[in-house]
């Protein structure tokens, strides 16, 4: 019972190949590479991928002991005889293991059964297979009953006897006042993999009896959940411990996954699902659910986004070519998982815009996409890349109080999304640089046209710029605690300049008579002196004009010959 559904899946469909190891799952696609070595593989290493290789002698296992932090119950996982209560669920989600061992009540008993699943090979199909529950080595099969039912747990030598309720030869496990409040059968680290066989002596022939598999050691099937756990989709709606959607697991796979997902869980737990999370079992889907990005896969989400940053900049042929396809194409036909570029250029465009839907708050590949490129510069396009669209940019500076040192990426991050809210744009228009003296903030927005430009700067002047207080106000909302200092008005970069007049002569200054040293009767002389001489010249210009008359017209005479 206790081995891992995963793996029942994997041998089904190997059908009869050798039991020989492989890489599983590394590229989330569930499937085995046989051409991987140990080494090399970043999925889980099992012996039940069916490769054609020659294994080498396995290490030795670890005991059963309290030395490695996943054993429970001094050394040992539980394995209840009756299954678990899937409607009693505790840490983790964990279900309560159900350990009645009762009279008149079914438990498997190597009976044959045909499967009838998609997965089912032919002998399954036609023969059938024995029915049993699993454990695992460092097991505690767990039998309760009362005193007075008169129940046993004898272990039945060979299978025969079970069949017949022949107790010659039986080894008695749990007397009759042992049950209360119960009994353990322990399996050891290197106890043999067989069906053991169990039954009641008071009750055999009613069905007081149990065949149990045990099949692979407790560490193998803990690191193969412990790989399941780490990356697992649970770590972006912070459900690692199962509080939203519940889980079939069973230990040791149980506590192998919980482990490695909760240490694949961010630091910063402020991506976490709100009171309003749920999951719908319906639509199989997280409802409301958060935004959190595994440790071990933020690089590569990181790596993917730098990779939409440039092609937002640098190629949008290429982008529009994504944003085209209907859907974007699957890793392996073989898993859900579809080509990361792809869906993250589908994610940018759907919540990069001025009014986002609501969901967007919770997309986890624009939520990577807007904080990490934040931190980065303008991409510098490679040559040959597309002309870019022409576009109108208008700019603002403001003033915070504080150092650079004390604004925060987080900082950063929300004054760019307080600038774009307030100019009306999206996320992706608003560029930001940072200077000291203290913080002198350089915001640049990149509009498509003047009308835009004009509208944008209106917008802010009007709204979150109109004052130091009022974009102070807009900040804090945003989480910005540092004080505006100072702002200055967004300039419209498509306005007619503003042409400042020249400032007119002033008038002239009456003079005194202390002004050039001469008195006020010595300047009236002076100008009456001035007009007499004038006069004077006057006439002795009309006199020579006079004699000069007849010559003058002997000349022009001569001249009509």
């Amino acid at each position: 019972m206790a081995a891992s559904s995963l793996l029942l899946i994997v041998s089904a469909l190997l059908g009869s190949a050798s039991a020989q190891s492989g890489c599983y799952n590394a590229a989330g696609d569930h499937t085995c590479v046989c051409a991987t070595e140990e080494t090399a593989c970043t999925g889980i290493w099992t012996s039940t991928c069916g490769c054609s290789r020659v294994d080498p002698v396995a290490a030795s296992k670890p005991e059963c002991s309290l030395d490695t932090t996943y054993h429970m119950n001094g050394g040992y996982y539980i394995e209840g005889i009756n299954g678990v209560n899937n409607s009693d669920r505790g840490v983790d989600g964990r279900r309560a293991d159900k350990t009645h061992w009762l009279n008149d009540t079914y438990y498997p008993h190597g009976e044959m059964k045909l499967c009838t699943g998609m997965f089912c090979s032919e002998a399954d199909r036609t023969v059938g297979s024995a029915q049993t529950m699993y454990a695992h080595t460092c097991a505690k099969l767990r039998f309760s009953y009362s005193a007075n039912s008169g129940s046993t747990v004898y272990e039945m030598p060979t299978k025969a006897a079970f069949d017949a309720c022949d107790f010659t030869g039986a080894t008695l496990k749990c007397d009759a006042g042992a049950g209360s409040p119960h009994c353990d059968v322990h399996y050891e680290a290197n106890d043999e993999q067989k069906t053991y066989y169990y039954a009641s002596q008071n009750s055999c022939t009613t069905s007081q009896k149990v065949a149990v598999s045990l099949s692979g050691h407790f560490s193998d099937n803990y690191a193969q959940c412990f790989g399941m756990g780490s990356g697992s989709s649970r770590i972006q709606h912070c459900d690692c411990d199962h509080h939203l959607k519940g889980t079939t697991l069973i230990e040791p796979c149980m506590s192998g996954f919980v482990a490695a997902c909760k240490a694949d869980m961010p630091d910063d737990l402020s991506c976490c699902p709100s009171a309003d999370g749920s999951y719908d079992s319906a639509g199989r889907a997280y409802v409301n659910g958060g935004q959190c990005i595994p440790k071990s896969k933020l690089e590569g989400f990181q790596d993917v986004a730098e990779r939409v940053y440039e092609m937002m900049h640098c190629n949008k042929t290429q982008l529009d070519e994504h944003a085209a396809m209907e859907v974007c194409p699957k890793l392996s036909p073989y898993g859900s998982a579809r080509e990361p570029v792809c869906v993250m250029v589908k994610k940018v465009l759907e919540c990069d815009v001025v009014s986002p839907a609501a969901a967007c708050a919770k997309e986890h590949n624009y939520k990577v996409f807007v904080e990490h490129t934040n931190t980065l510069k303008t991409p510098v396009c490679p040559a040959g890349s597309p002309a870019p669209a022409e576009t109108t940019t208008l700019t603002s500076t403001l003033t915070l109080a504080g150092t650079l040192a004390s604004l925060t990426n987080t900082d950063k991050l929300n004054i760019k999304k307080t600038i774009a809210r307030g100019a009306g744009v999206k996320h992706s228009a608003v560029s930001v640089a940072y200077a000291a003296g203290s913080v002198v903030v350089t915001a640049t927005i990149t509009v498509a046209d003047a009308a835009a430009a004009t509208a944008a700067a209106k917008k802010l002047n009007k709204g979150i710029m109109a004052s130091e207080t009022a974009l102070d106000t807009a900040l804090k909302a945003e989480g910005v605690t540092t004080t505006v200092a100072r702002i200055t008005e967004v300039v419209d970069p498509s306005a007619p300049p503003v042409v400042v007049p020249a400032p007119s002569a002033p008038p002239a200054k009456a003079k005194t008579d202390s002004d050039d040293g001469l008195s006020v009767g010595a300047i009236v002389g002076i100008a009456v002196g001035g007009i007499v001489g004038a006069l004077a010249l006057i006439g002795l210009l009309v006199v020579v004009v006079k004699k000069q008359k007849p010559a003058a017209k002997k000349l022009e005479v001569a001249n009509s010959d």
